[in-house]
């Protein structure tokens, strides 16, 4: 498929100029496919899927494993980003004394479960952005003898910048330190490989640049974690089925943290949106995704705006936001445009949108 083709697969560029995939991404005809066949599936036969259900999701668990680069067994499916930053406080050992090094630009879900092992004695030490910037260098100022954990976003949900993943797992790696890496706003859009960047646990929800259903995303955890096991369930084990309340096996792999029934309708949708991330290559995707937002900045720029996110290609995202000076969701909405407000307006767009699109935004914005 070529970007027209793969447009067409939206509806909401018929309506829209949707620039919020950040926030929440909207759904392609495969993945509307998927959750229509689940629901009638459900209403028709109730019970007679069960298993099938279950065996198409394997299928999104090999894909969203070949999009890092790990390996099968070491994903778990999960609901949110949240969940996977609160299983790492889980899995790992603390002490009175450890700290957790986190970033002062950060999203609150990748903050709060770490100030949350305080009870614990724990310590949160935060990175001093510059300019927008979190750099290795900076990190390492922050890591001492008592650093267990370094957790950082790929890229930042305000501004965009994109860390370099390599440099600060090296950096984790010589100082004995774990990492987790928060991938919500990157993963889907831009190529990562945990093993390159010797990363020990990613945490990743869906329904943003995965173009996913709510209620789905995804928990890498190395090998050698695997068997810590902060929380059970009945489908934790080799054989649920056979209720067994005196003996079982834990599973070998990262399944033991899916603890109950998954959220069946948006996994499936998960596992569609998979594919097309997959029939589509996310070195094409993320170069597609690059030229826009590079486009975008620069039309920003030309239009004499703040711009927060003038960074070095290298460092650069889906994510484009400028100072706001008095634009209203609103206005924005008057006039079919789709994006984040809050102090700044941040435009992110991928795979459906074009640059005409960011010709009449930019056009419109002028006028507001």
């Amino acid at each position: 498929m070529n970007f027209k083709e793969i447009r067409e697969l939206f509806p909401i560029v018929r309506r829209l100029l949707y620039f919020d995939a950040a926030s929440l991404s909207p759904y392609s005809l495969p993945v509307i496919d998927a959750l229509d066949k689940f629901e009638k599936e459900r209403r028709d036969t109730g019970s007679l899927y069960y298993d099938k259900w279950y065996e198409e999701i394997e299928k999104g668990r090999k894909l969203a494993a070949r999009l890092i680069r790990a390996k099968t067994s070491e994903i778990a499916l999960i609901k949110n980003t949240s969940e996977g930053i609160n299983l790492v406080t889980l899995i790992l050992d603390w002490e009175r004394g450890d700290n957790v090094v986190v970033s002062d630009l950060d999203f609150p879900a990748n903050i709060y479960p770490f100030l949350n092992l305080r009870k614990k004695g724990v310590n949160v030490r935060y990175v001093k952005s510059h300019e927008g910037r979190v750099l290795a260098s900076d990190i390492e100022k922050e890591i001492d003898e008592n650093t267990k954990l370094v957790s950082l976003s790929h890229v930042l949900y305000g501004n965009g910048f994109k860390i370099d993943l390599e440099e600060i797992g090296s950096l984790c790696e010589e100082k004995g330190v774990y990492f987790h890496v928060d991938a919500s706003q990157s993963l889907g859009v831009m190529q990562t490989n945990v093993k390159k960047a010797k990363v020990d646990f990613l945490s990743v929800a869906g329904y943003k640049w995965l173009l996913s259903p709510l209620g789905s995303g995804f928990f890498f955890i190395k090998k050698e974690f695997l068997d810590r096991s902060p929380i059970l369930g009945w489908q934790s084990v080799k054989d649920p089925f056979a209720f067994d309340v005196y003996n079982y096996e834990i599973l070998d792999s990262a399944k033991r943290f899916e603890i109950g029934n998954l959220d069946v309708g948006a996994f499936l949708g998960m596992v569609a949106a998979l594919e097309l991330i997959d029939s589509i290559g996310i070195k094409e995707i993320e170069k597609r995704v690059l030229r826009l937002s590079s486009f975008l900045l620069d039309e920003l720029n030309n239009l004499g705006v703040e711009v927060i996110s003038n960074f070095e290609r290298e460092n650069r995202s889906g994510i484009i936001s400028f100072i706001n000076k008095g634009i209203t969701k609103e206005d924005l909405i008057e006039n079919s445009i789709v994006a984040t407000i809050r102090e700044y307006i941040r435009l992110s767009p991928h795979i459906y949108n074009t640059e005409d699109e960011i010709l009449k935004a930019v056009e419109i914005l002028k006028k507001l």
